[in-house]
């Protein structure tokens, strides 16, 4: 069952995975002159574990085996990666719409996705009863 508290986690957990990836792309690009792709490839990874960890523990209170559950998370995340250049590449090139508006539909589209799937199959069957 989805509740309202578990929603609200799972934005805050998102915010802080949006600014630990912007941060580390920041950091290495403009301390260490890392290639930008390379230095955002580090945030996306970074962002993963750290927003697994925090699902895990706290917006979902799972409790089961770490790799599968990883795999999973994984999974999605990466789908989520690949949903957000298709949503971008057709609102860009096929409708013509400016990046900043097809960006702001992927932050519509992806997080209630990538929410909905974790739900109810990377975390289902695994949530313990805690607060």
């Amino acid at each position: 069952m989805i509740n309202t508290r578990q929603i609200i986690r799972y934005g805050i957990t998102g915010l802080i995975g949006t600014t630990v990836h912007f941060g580390t792309l920041f950091f290495l690009v403009e301390i260490y002159a890392v290639d930008a792709v390379k230095a955002s490839s580090c945030g996306f990874i970074l962002t993963v574990i750290i927003s697994y960890i925090l699902n895990y523990f706290w917006t979902f209170k799972t409790r089961g085996n770490h790799l599968p559950t990883f795999i999973k998370y994984l999974s999605v995340s990466c789908s989520g990666l690949l949903l957000n250049a298709l949503i971008m590449h057709v609102g860009v090139n096929n409708f013509g719409f400016h990046y900043g508006i097809s960006q702001a539909f992927v932050v519509l589209v992806i997080p209630l996705t990538n929410y909905l799937i974790n739900h109810y199959w990377t975390f289902a069957g695994r949530v313990g009863e805690r607060s």
